[in-house]
């Protein structure tokens, strides 16, 4: 195993890398950090696995994010704002609810219901989708 001080080509963190290698064909694949590199054996190489992963963390990303907000009456020292880019839900003068998130620079997409609860899950749900797509491509 070679080590030398280098940069991650997962993390980007400047380290000491070891040279990583396919464990079937033998094939070198590029420098990873320790922690990047027992990942990648964690996962057994398996892009589907990290995949599934990354799916999972998404889902578990957005549930997390939205409880503080919800629960913020229930716990004080919580806070009382929802995290930065969680979007934003609002009631219009027409009578419906308008849920929103960014999507870009000065871009946003919108979604509507007749209740509170309805134009967030649309929003919530729109967010998974837009979260897994960008992870899956910078992913493969």
């Amino acid at each position: 195993m070679t080590r030398h001080l280098g940069t991650c080509e997962i993390c980007g963190t400047e380290t000491v890398v070891t040279v990583d290698h396919d464990h079937r064909t033998g094939d070198i694949r590029g420098k990873l950090c320790r922690r990047c590199n027992s990942g990648l054996g964690f996962f057994r190489d398996s892009p589907e696995r990290l995949r599934r992963a990354i799916e999972y963390l998404t889902a578990v990303e957005l549930r997390t994010h939205a409880v503080p907000y919800r629960m913020a009456h229930l716990l004080p020292h919580m806070r009382t704002r929802a995290p930065r880019g969680d979007g934003s839900i609002r009631f219009r003068g027409d009578g419906r609810w308008e849920a929103s998130f960014s999507v870009g620079k000065n871009k946003r997409r919108s979604f509507y219901g007749k209740s509170r609860r309805e134009a967030e899950q649309k929003m919530l749900a729109a967010r998974y989708e837009t979260l897994s797509n960008d992870l899956l491509k910078t992913g493969s």
